[in-house]
């Protein structure tokens, strides 16, 4: 038994690698399509309205969306808006705008619960210090990026609210498919189980409400201070995650009373209406938690909250299992060897389906997800799933071992509850690396953005596109600026790349004009991943020539 549990961990991590290898597009966190007005443009008249489209649905709060002019005053007088029946655009409207310079910051939370952020500027008439705002924006870029401390408060919030779930989780997988009559009339169990319910829950409910607080100051970039703002508050609980936080509590707070309940009048066996009141909390738990990340967006929608539910019932179920098992059955030391060897049999059925469920979930949402190895290998999302992974290999591991002293009949349970300590250990690791994996924007978006640099001349700036950025064709956009970041007009742009790490020397660039300041590469092979140098000359005019350097990495 145990070399087939190891078997199915090796064959799990094979079928990963090569369906993230054939894996189509999917979406999570939001992306900045387009503005009116353009980014960077001069208008002849001023604008009555800012509008930003992005690449999927999001939520703007109160201010998240501000119009600065050049002095760094604010002058947007009503708050953005998402158009009704549009919940990809956001708009905010202006008062009338005189000539000169204007930068607009913005903040967003997309449709998982993360919030994404930007600026951009744009001028009317021919006035303004162009340079002025984009320093401005600059600044507001670097101030809107979230308070690191609310941040970290609230990614510690989670990870206590969701390993408190699958506690929970577990706990009804016990009373409903593990506990027996001998557990329930041992007083040493029964009480060892009361305290992990009423500790489980008071977690889950006081770890839910923190969660339900602070995502407002968390998604808007705003402090602790917020927290006294009532209209934050309702934000949050008009928003698809906030009500999904909020609903997970109300229904993991069910769940921990009606395990208590049951537990206290365990001589009297399960009762039908506790079974189904059980299942039914049980399923809203898991259907709410499927609204608190990337569970509900992306590709595949339907399926993928499908797989959610599963996935995190199947969690709850082995580990949240484990867990109570090791506490509450072999805990007891007053339990006889043959009611743990029963008890024990009978979380092993349960612990082996609910590891099949999870091993076919977690590669449909690695699938969607990750979409290739160079994703798997190269981004944080990816290593820290390759992390759970192994981890999960290590626990499936070590349970194959106390499968194979349950096949052998009863023995001493010293070695079980040691292996089942490890067990427990290598649980928290995969907790700890799901909570991780939660707050990290997806591998595959990571790797199919455009990569950009900016490379500083002497009295110009070079914007230099790669798309995708990976080994192979690519399209290479070249844009020369002024310092302000206007366009400025070259005669002509060279330029080569070389990657001295793999003996690659220089190559020439095949450039073609696409604009006054624009040049392009497209179809320009680099053959090798790696840091690659790209050297850039820029004439200005016939006697004016400047050049500029940078590095870029290519996947």
């Amino acid at each position: 038994m145990l070399g087939t549990l190891v078997g199915l961990a090796a064959q799990a991590g094979v079928v990963l690698v090569l369906l993230t290898a054939v894996a189509g597009p999917a979406s999570a966190h939001a992306e900045l399509e387009s503005t009116t007005p353009s980014a960077g443009v001069a208008l002849a008249v001023a604008p009555a309205r800012i509008e930003l489209r992005f690449s999927e649905h999001i939520r703007v709060a109160s201010g998240g969306v501000r119009l600065i002019d050049e002095s760094g005053s604010r002058i947007d007088r009503t708050d953005p808006v998402v158009e009704k029946g549009v919940p990809d655009v956001v708009a905010l409207r202006v008062p009338q705008l005189h000539d000169g310079a204007y930068v607009v910051s913005w903040r967003v939370v997309s449709a998982d619960g993360h919030p994404v952020r930007g600026a951009f500027t744009f001028r009317v008439g021919s006035t303004g210090n162009q340079q002025a705002v984009a320093s401005l924006a600059e600044r507001l870029l670097s101030g809107s990026r979230g308070r690191t401390d609310v941040g970290a408060v609230y990614a510690v919030i989670r990870a206590l609210t969701f390993a408190a779930m699958l506690v929970l989780l577990g706990l009804a997988s016990y009373v409903l498919f593990v506990r027996s009559e001998t557990e329930t009339a041992n007083v040493e169990s029964e009480v060892r189980l009361r305290r992990i319910v009423r500790s489980a829950g008071t977690i889950a409910v006081l770890a839910g409400l923190a969660a339900v607080l602070v995502y407002g100051p968390y998604a808007s970039g705003r402090s602790f201070g917020a927290l006294n703002d009532g209209t934050l508050l309702d934000d949050t609980l008009h928003d698809r995650v906030g009500r999904s936080l909020l609903l997970r509590t109300v229904a993991l707070a069910v769940v921990a009373y009606l395990v208590h309940e049951v537990s206290l009048r365990a001589s009297a066996g399960l009762r039908r209406i506790d079974r189904v009141l059980l299942a039914a909390f049980v399923g809203g738990t898991l259907v709410a938690e499927t609204g608190t990340g990337h569970g509900a967006v992306g590709r595949w929608t339907a399926a993928s909250v499908v797989a959610t539910v599963g996935h995190v019932a199947a969690a709850g179920a082995w580990i949240g299992g484990l867990f109570v098992v090791f506490f509450a059955v072999l805990g007891a030391h007053t339990l006889p060897a043959s009611a743990v060897h029963a008890a024990m049999q009978r979380y092993s059925r349960v612990a082996f389906v609910s590891v099949i469920v999870i091993v076919g979930t977690g590669v449909l949402e690695a699938m969607r997800q990750v979409g290739s190895i160079d994703a798997l290998t190269t981004t944080t999302y990816g290593r820290l799933l390759m992390v759970k992974t192994a981890a999960v290999a290590g626990v499936v591991a070590l349970g194959g071992l106390n499968r194979r002293w349950l096949r052998s009949g009863e023995g001493a349970l010293t070695p079980l509850r040691r292996r089942m300590g490890f067990e427990t250990l290598g649980s928290i690791a995969i907790v700890a690396a799901t909570s991780l994996l939660v707050n990290a924007a997806p591998a595959r978006e990571s790797v199919i953005r455009p990569v950009s640099e900016t490379l500083r001349a002497q009295t110009v700036l070079i914007d230099v596109t790669f798309d995708p950025a990976r080994k192979g064709p690519n399209a290479i956009h070249l844009y020369a600026l002024t310092k302000a970041g206007l366009p400025q007009k070259v005669v002509a742009i060279t330029a080569t790349m070389e990657l001295p790490s793999a003996g690659v020397e220089p190559i020439s660039l095949r450039l073609l004009r696409a604009g006054p300041n624009h040049f392009q590469a497209l179809g320009a092979d680099l053959p090798v991943g790696g840091t690659w140098r790209i050297a850039v000359q820029v004439q200005l005019d016939e006697f004016t020539e400047q050049s500029a350097a940078g590095v870029v990495l290519i996947r």
